[in-house]
């Protein structure tokens, strides 16, 4: 499965990626609130920077752009740090 990173309504977010170990679908959500605010979780979690749970609190700003851009943009850097890390 290709990694996938949609809007889903104007203050949300469906990341959808396969497991790396087990190839098994996974999806994760994100929301704010609509006037922006702190980004939470599916689980219901405030999310962090590199889409963490742990670390500074990602904060939307609608005048900012859209919600999935800002997801994109923390998705990519966790993904460019874990393989810096690894050096994969």
């Amino acid at each position: 499965m290709r990694t996938t990173i949609a809007q889903t309504s104007e203050n949300r977010v469906t990341l959808k990626w396969s497991h790396e170990d087990t190839g098994e679908p996974q999806t994760r959500e994100f929301f704010a609130p609509i006037d922006g605010g702190y980004v939470y979780a599916d689980n219901g979690s405030q999310a962090c920077e590199f889409l963490s749970f742990r670390g500074p609190t990602l904060h939307w700003e609608p005048k900012h752009g859209p919600l999935v851009k800002m997801i994109r943009r923390e998705y990519q850097r966790a993904y460019a740090r874990r393989y810096q890390e690894t050096g994969d």
